[in-house]
């Protein structure tokens, strides 16, 4: 081997193990450049909140290195092209969430049928912001949402919608023809409050409002609460009185028979009569029926009662009228006990 090759050789050595004569590699003669810390981010950058590194005069916001804290409903620090800068949040979108629910009672959809339909109520991730720094409002939702739950329902027999000018934008939904506001009402389960009776105070109520049952699978079904309120005249030697809750219900004119129920028992039917108009030799025009609730002379009694009507045959549109009223079955002794 020349002196020459021995040289290279050397040479090749030294250099490939970055030592010569038991020095240090050469790597250990200066700093990674992994190891320099990162400057500071500007304006827009990325940034992470747990250690943001954005420059002095920015703040970590959003995700990037903002200029100011962006606070406020509907903005954002990351609308691109405008990152770095609170701007408002694209209309649609709602980066942080701060957009509620909707609810669109009062807006109307169409008719379906015999109904008539509200628009749906918006959940919160349909609402959005509407580019102008605020959330959408319902004027600007509800127009144009789905199908929501059911508001109006005209009667199949005695009604039709009005689908001219009704249950659209903001008009409800309108029957033409005589109604019934206490509909639903057909079962126990359904059945509508009366206004309460109250002795001495408030003894009598006639309901004259748009109650009737126009076909024989009909039943209206209603609640009636007396107070007996402590009647300061009480003569009982007993300390006992007895109050009568009477119901006087007439059918409508040319109907055929109705039959009216009054009893302590929703749906038992146990204290019914049977009225027609005309009236018949069999079945009057006037219903009368009572229930006799005993109480205390020296406090104040509440009772419940319930009332069952519908019809046999030949149901009418028009509305039975019925007269309920509380009072002691004998005015002078209280019928004591």
């Amino acid at each position: 081997m020349s002196f020459v090759f021995r040289v290279l050789a050397f040479l090749v050595f030294v250099g490939v193990s970055g030592c010569a004569g038991g020095g240090s590699p050469a790597t250990d003669a200066s700093p990674s450049v992994d190891s320099q810390p990162e400057p500071p981010k500007g304006r827009g950058e990325k940034c992470d909140d747990s250690a943001p590194n954005c420059q002095s005069d920015l703040l970590c916001v959003d995700g990037v290195c903002c200029e100011s804290a962006c606070e406020g409903e509907c903005v954002a620090c990351n609308v691109s092209g405008y990152e770095g800068s609170c701007v408002a949040a694209l209309a649609g979108t709602d980066p942080r969430g701060d957009c509620s629910s909707v609810d669109c009672t009062g807006y109307y959809h169409s008719w379906q049928g015999n109904t008539c339909h509200l628009r749906a109520s918006v959940d919160a991730i349909d609402a959005g912001c509407n580019g102008a720094g605020a959330c959408l409002a319902a004027e600007e939702l509800c127009p144009v949402s789905g199908l929501g739950r059911a508001d109006v329902r005209c009667h199949n027999v005695c009604q039709v919608p009005d689908t001219t000018n009704s249950c659209a934008g903001t008009t409800p939904g309108a029957c033409e023809g005589p109604g019934d506001r206490f509909e639903p009402n057909n079962s126990c389960a359904a059945l509508r409050r009366l206004p309460d009776l109250n002795y001495p105070d408030a003894p009598v109520y006639t309901f004259d409002q748009t109650q009737h049952v126009p076909d024989t699978s009909d039943n209206d079904f209603f609640h009636i609460k007396v107070t007996e309120g402590n009647y300061q005249h009480c003569e009982c030697p007993s300390g006992s009185e007895r109050y009568r809750l009477l119901l006087t219900v007439q059918a409508p004119a040319d109907t055929g028979q109705y039959r009216a129920c009054l009893d302590q028992i929703c749906g038992k039917d146990a204290n019914c009569q049977t009225i027609s108009n005309p009236d018949t030799d069999a079945h009057p025009k006037f219903a009368q029926l009572p229930i006799d609730f005993v109480g205390s002379c020296a406090t104040t009694d509440e009772f419940e009662a319930f009332v069952h009507v519908y019809a046999f045959s030949n149901p009418s549109c028009e509305q039975y009228d019925f007269t309920y009223r509380v009072y002691p079955i004998d005015a002078q002794s209280r019928d004591c006990l």
